[in-house]
Parts: structure tokens; C-alpha cells; sequence
């Protein structure tokens, strides 16, 4: 449509319609809470159950931090490859209109994954495996860019796709691994706040060591072990326990 401005002008555009969307949905949204005893409630029977005790603090859990690690990791993948990939691609021998077309199909891959993959995954006894396996995946498409760009690019592609499509599930965990709605909400506000934080670092480390070394070899070797690490923690984040 001209150029990158207008481009850019009709991402501000949609960004606007969305605010008036939310400014008029959160006028039919305010409704208090149901209060409860602290410490029981009852069941249909009106039998006495105890509650969960409240949880200690997020910060001294190895489970918190483990989903904390494991969502900041994913994040810093997904935002080091929608920052990144078109360049390396291109560099590899790829025209730029079909390094965007393969960016584009990268995020278009998530929206299956979230629809299908996601609740199939929520409803297992264990995400372990699910998280391991997608990360996996992500890992193979770093390979091929780092070994052939060229070869295959769609194929790197694909599974760069299906590796940032772990993301759904990344956010399930956060409620999976939690018993009560207050527990959910510190382990939201402890994964997501300190893991953005991380996985802003992601594109910024990218670019440095591109501009330090000339290649992008270095770059895609650091991806490589943060996604080692991702597959480590999502296995023990996975597990069927709780903060």
C-alpha cells in the first residue's frame, strides 16, 4: 500500500477499533466478587470442606520459577525470531518479500496450535511432554538456518512456526500447576512480569552479537541453548504439581 507508514498506520488503526472494543466491553464487566469464609466452604451436601491454605510466597517456590523460566524462555524465542528471522533469511539467499511471507506464516501456525494442541495438552495429567516436543520442533528450524538457510527455508519455517506455538500451553501452565484463583493470579503476575522481562533481552542479545561478530552463527548457537534449557524446564514445569 505504499510503503512501510501506511503499513504501519493501519496496525495504529486496529490497535485503535480494539481500545473502543474493551473501553465499551468493560462497561458491562464490574461485578463484585463472591465473598467466602477463609478457612471452609461447603459442598452441595452442606458438608464442611476445608480450604486450601493460602500459598507462601511465589518467590520461594521452584515450581514458580520454573514456570517463570520456562515462559520467559519461550518468549524470548518467539520475540528473537519475529525480530530476526526475515534478516537471517535473507541473508541466506531469501528474497525479502518471501522472508515477510514466511514470517507471516510463522504466526499464522500459532492459531491451530492455541485452537487444538493446546486443550488437548491442558487436559493431560502431565504437559511435559507437550512442552518438550513443541520446544523441540523450534529447535530444528533454528538448525536449518543455521546450517542451510537456503535449503529449505519453508521448512525452517514450519517448525519455527510450531515452536513459538508453545506458547498457549505456557499460559495454561500458569493455571494447571495452581489450586486456587489467588494462586493463579500471583503466579500470572510473578511468570509474566519477570518473564517479558527476560525475554526482552532475547532480540536485543541477537543483534549485539550479530554486530560484534559478523554472523549470525553466534546469535542462532545462543537460541539453541536457550531452547535446551526450555525443553529441561518445561519437562519439570510440566509435571502434575502444584505451587
Amino acid at each position: 500500500i505504499g510503503g512501510w507508514r501506511p503499513a504501519l498506520g493501519e496496525w495504529g488503526l486496529l490497535a485503535a477499533l480494539g481500545t473502543i472494543g474493551w473501553l465499551l466491553a468493560a462497561r458491562h464487566g464490574r461485578h463484585p466478587e463472591p465473598t467466602m469464609t477463609p478457612t471452609m466452604t461447603t459442598t452441595t451436601t452442606d458438608t464442611p470442606v476445608p480450604l486450601p491454605e493460602p500459598a507462601g510466597p511465589m518467590l520461594r517456590s521452584r515450581l514458580a520459577w520454573a514456570v517463570t523460566a520456562f515462559f520467559g524462555l519461550q518468549a524470548m524465542f518467539a520475540y528473537a525470531v519475529m525480530g530476526w528471522a526475515p534478516q537471517v533469511l535473507m541473508t541466506g539467499g531469501v528474497s525479502r518479500g518471501e522472508a515477510g511471507a514466511m514470517l507471516a506464516m510463522m504466526s499464522v501456525i500459532g492459531v491451530p496450535l492455541s485452537l487444538l494442541i493446546a486443550p488437548v495438552a491442558a487436559r493431560q495429567r502431565s504437559q511435559s511432554g507437550w512442552l518438550a516436543g513443541i520446544s523441540a520442533v523450534g529447535a530444528i528450524g533454528v538448525v536449518g538456518l543455521l546450517i542451510a538457510p537456503n535449503a529449505a527455508p519453508w521448512l525452517w519455517a514450519v517448525a519455527l512456526g510450531i515452536g513459538m506455538g508453545v506458547f498457549p500451553i505456557a499460559v495454561a501452565i500458569i493455571t494447571l500447576r495452581t489450586r486456587t484463583s489467588a494462586d493463579t493470579r500471583r503466579l500470572s503476575t510473578m511468570s509474566q512480569g519477570i518473564g517479558y522481562l527476560l525475554a526482552a533481552v532475547g532480540p536485543l542479545l541477537f543483534g549485539i552479537l550479530r554486530g560484534a561478530t559478523g554472523s549470525w552463527t553466534a546469535s542462532l548457537l545462543v537460541v539453541l541453548v536457550g531452547i535446551g534449557l526450555q525443553v529441561v524446564i518445561g519437562v519439570f514445569a510440566g509435571r502434575p504439581r502444584y505451587v
